[in-house]
């Protein structure tokens, strides 16, 4: 005691450095629990409603993150007890542009994408505060705290660079919260809160580029739905077509079954004429290998058309021919596409002009696939 009481200064400078140091640790503790419970909280509002959530796997092995396919979404769907089921679309470190026409960045936080589901079960975790949620391209909701710290009204407009490097603007049409609170990293003051922009599905899907199949699924859904009502051949085997195509893209499942149902229809039916459905169904009949079947429907249309020939020709392992109908024809978009079968072939090295016409076209699916076949060419 003696020897502690002759050295004031060190026993006070020990005293302070033993309370900063318990000072730290318990703030550190304190922050890291309320981080935590700000999180939990926020997942469980935004997720109100919701039962289970489909993710990638957090394995550093399995590579980077992939989009969630339509099918499998088709799939949950289709499962037993699931009463609404829709696709996430998530698009971090965005760049967007105020009224101003000024970039609109954050100290600690990066701008989000996000949609907006379809289903208002599923979209219970959006609190919306003005307008009303986005319904078509071009529409957005934003986040709460933005539109306070910005003074953002309805029908203001938003700049956002997409995936395509271009910039796109969205009319504001609501404004909203996130499990009640302002922003996504609200609920402690020492977060800095992104600006978050809310757009219809496909929207979002398009301007990130990502959009191709699961719009084509919809999309193609929707028209053999309405075809099967009409009742009538001409109009059905088109649609059933249409959906082969898009499913073939995704090796769905339930390709196989169209498939059959196709076929049958033009065992009964004799058709006037063929026309670019007769494409489609040659890709999706490729696909599954069943050329035979190409050649029994193309016995259903006898008279002869262009794209008949570049079905066949596609049927019979020959799309380069098809290209060059394609070409002949002045049909870029189909010439394009043959091209692509025909370079996942090893039949055609130059896709210049396809991945042109792809990027032009916003075709990102495809054009994923072209660059990814050239890449693979030049590294042979």
């Amino acid at each position: 005691m003696k020897g502690l009481l002759a050295r004031r200064a060190r026993l006070a400078l020990t005293a302070v450095a033993v309370l900063v140091g318990v000072a730290l640790v318990t703030g550190t503790l304190v922050l890291t629990d309320a981080v935590g419970q700000s999180v939990r909280r926020l997942t469980a509002g935004a997720q109100a409603g919701v039962d289970v959530v489909v993710d990638n796997a957090d394995d550093p092995k399995a590579g980077p993150p992939q989009a969630i396919r339509p099918t499998l979404v088709a799939a949950i769907a289709a499962a037993p007890g699931a009463q609404a089921v829709a696709g996430v679309v998530v698009g971090e470190k965005v760049t967007m542009v105020g009224r101003d026409g000024r970039p609109l960045r954050h100290h600690r936080a990066a701008n989000l994408i996000l949609s907006w589901p379809a289903d208002p079960t599923l979209a219970a975790g959006y609190t919306l505060a003005q307008g009303r949620p986005p319904q078509r391209d071009g529409e957005a909701v934003l986040d709460q705290a933005t539109a306070r710290a910005g003074g953002w009204r309805l029908g203001d407009h938003l700049g956002i660079v997409g995936g395509d490097g271009a910039l796109h603007r969205f009319r504001v049409v609501g404004v909203t919260g996130f499990a009640g609170a302002p922003s996504p990293a609200s609920e402690l003051d020492t977060f800095d809160t992104p600006t978050v922009a809310v757009l219809q599905t496909a929207a979002a899907q398009r301007l990130l580029g990502r959009g191709d199949t699961a719009a084509g699924v919809d999309e193609s859904a929707t028209c053999l739905e309405r075809a099967r009502g009409a009742a009538d051949p001409q109009v059905l085997i088109p649609a059933l077509a249409f959906q082969m195509r898009v499913l073939s893209f995704d090796d769905a499942p339930g390709l196989r079954p169209l498939a059959g149902e196709l076929v049958d229809i033009c065992s009964r039916t004799r058709l006037n004429i063929s026309h670019d459905w007769f494409w489609d169904l040659a890709v999706a009949l490729s696909a599954l290998g069943s050329r035979d079947d190409l050649e029994a429907v193309a016995e259903s249309v006898p008279t002869p058309t262009p794209w008949r020939d570049a079905g066949l020709a596609l049927g019979r392992d020959d799309p380069v021919a098809a290209v060059s109908i394609f070409h002949r024809m002045g049909a870029k978009a189909f010439e394009a596409d043959a091209q692509l079968l025909a370079a996942g072939e090893g039949l055609m090295d130059d896709l210049a002009a396809a991945i042109a016409f792809f990027r032009k076209a916003g075709a990102s699916a495809y054009l994923n696939e072209a660059e990814s076949l050239t890449a693979k060419s030049r590294s042979a």
